[in-house]
């Protein structure tokens, strides 16, 4: 599902000369219940999360939020999780939640290999953006395994255990 709010296009000529910084311009909600099982230490799309975006100001400030439930059950005997990012127009990484795989913890537990070392939490994460164009831009949000720990069941955005993920993009007048 995507909602957008903002100003119709008919009105962005006369609204330039009107608007003062730090307002918000336009906001655009997305929400995918698709279930993610993470079993590469390379970055994979996570389902249902990507849309396009068209900033109505070349100079505005985009503010992203991301939402997604995590499902960390036992690894081999040390830290494991996963971590996300974000893909502007499919290759340019605009951001990354850890310091990536192979050493990065990202959202993750030190677990142990028995069945009673599980974690389930939402991670929230906000970052800002400059796109210095009114093109439209297409935003993709991915995940993959933290500290090369391919034990255990990863788990993004299962509707069984919490709430649907969502992406929201809130463009902010400067």
């Amino acid at each position: 599902n995507i909602n957008t709010i903002g100003f119709l296009d008919s009105d962005v000529t006369d609204l330039t000369s009107r608007v003062s910084s730090s307002i918000v311009v336009q906001t655009k909600t997305l929400t995918t219940s698709a279930t993610n099982n993470i079993t590469s230490v390379d970055y994979v799309d996570v389902a249902g999360m990507s849309m396009s975006f068209t900033a109505k100001f070349s100079n505005s400030l985009l503010l992203f939020t991301l939402q997604n439930h995590v499902f960390l059950d036992a690894g081999a005997g040390t830290w494991n999780g996963v971590d996300f990012r974000v893909l502007k127009d499919g290759s340019t990484t605009i951001f990354t939640g850890g310091s990536g795989g192979g050493g990065g913890y990202g959202t993750a537990q030190a677990g142990g290999s028995t069945s009673s070392e599980r974690l389930m939490l939402y991670v929230t994460q906000n970052f800002e953006h400059s796109p210095n164009s009114t093109s439209a831009h297409t935003y993709k949000v991915q995940v993959h395994l933290t500290n090369n720990e391919t034990g255990g069941t990863k788990e993004v955005n299962n509707p069984n255990y919490g709430a649907n993920g969502r992406l929201v993009i809130m463009e902010i007048a400067q």
